[in-house]
């Protein structure tokens, strides 16, 4: 499912996990570049998983990444997923 939330941002919902590797994002990320009031916002949204999981995803500008998975809920293959340059997106109110 995607959907538009203005004119320059894209909310994609990713079932498939796959879709999260870095290689893909990178290639989203070039789409980018010339675009700087954009962004692509992946959020994770697995079948079986929306009361499992909290919410979280990947936002993707043409100069950063910003990384906001909750790699403890994810299978043990995509918890050692690394976007280079990414920031993580921190939370100042979860509890660690």
């Amino acid at each position: 499912m995607d959907e538009n939330l203005g004119s320059y941002r894209l909310k994609l919902e990713v079932q498939n996990l796959n879709l999260l590797q870095p290689h893909i994002i990178k290639s989203l990320q070039a789409l980018l570049v010339g675009y700087p009031v954009w962004q692509i916002m992946f959020r994770v949204a697995v079948l079986g998983k929306e009361n499992a999981w909290p919410a979280m995803g990947v936002i993707i500008h043409d100069d950063e990444i910003i990384d906001d998975l909750q790699r403890e809920f994810l299978p043990e293959a995509f918890r050692n997923i690394v976007y280079e340059s990414s920031k993580r997106l921190v939370d100042p109110f979860k509890r660690t």
